[in-house]
């Protein structure tokens, strides 16, 4: 059973990615007629999705921008908005994957390191990425599975951009008001004590 913590931050994450949603919508991907719109949104999916896989996976914040970015232009490709219960259940997924994997941690006996939530939810990620032909390598997925693929990006990107608050070692942000990766890792901490 989750806490209360986590029902809080689903809400609060909801309301979040709406407002960068609606930002991003007038701001990156305002560029007139659809077919500039259509092109914009894929372009900011492809480079945020290479920027996301490309580099090494770090504690300082590095893959917060181009993770947020990628599920905004997911998002609006796929003419979806995760709600409450999404970001909920993404919750959920972290912070009980992060016990299991605690619990073997003192359980090496099989000799195979099973990684971070974060790092799980990457490769998970990187993989629906890959079939859906974002990240410039060959798919051969036809376009209904390539779609499909799309929206299981999102639903990694989700658990992946948590697991990496969670794990973050952001700097302190100045100003009480401003939600990111600082704002997000206390909170993603929060609900993981809660439901330990």
């Amino acid at each position: 059973m989750q806490s209360t913590a986590a029902r809080e931050l689903a809400l609060d994450l909801q309301s979040w990615f709406d407002e960068l949603s609606r930002t991003c919508e007038r701001t990156l991907f305002a560029t007139g007629d659809a077919a500039h719109h259509e092109a914009a949104v894929i372009g900011f999916a492809t480079g945020n999705a290479r920027r996301l896989t490309a580099g090494p996976l770090d504690a300082s914040g590095a893959l917060y921008t181009p993770t947020c970015l990628l599920l905004a232009a997911l998002c609006e490709r796929n003419a979806t908005q995760p709600r409450m219960e999404h970001w909920y259940a993404a919750i959920d997924n972290v912070t009980s994957l992060q016990l299991k994997l605690a619990e073997l941690a003192g359980n090496p006996s099989f000799g195979v390191d099973l990684g971070t939530p974060a790092s799980v939810f990457l490769d998970l990620t990187y993989e629906a990425l890959a079939d859906a032909g974002l990240l410039r390598e060959p798919t051969l997925l036809d376009d209904e599975s390539r779609k499909r693929a799309e929206l299981l990006a999102i639903n990694w990107a989700l658990r992946f951009l948590l697991a990496y608050a969670l794990d973050a070692r952001p700097p302190q942000e100045t100003g009480q008001s401003k939600q990111g990766l600082a704002w997000m890792h206390r909170r993603m901490k929060r609900a993981a004590s809660e439901a330990a």
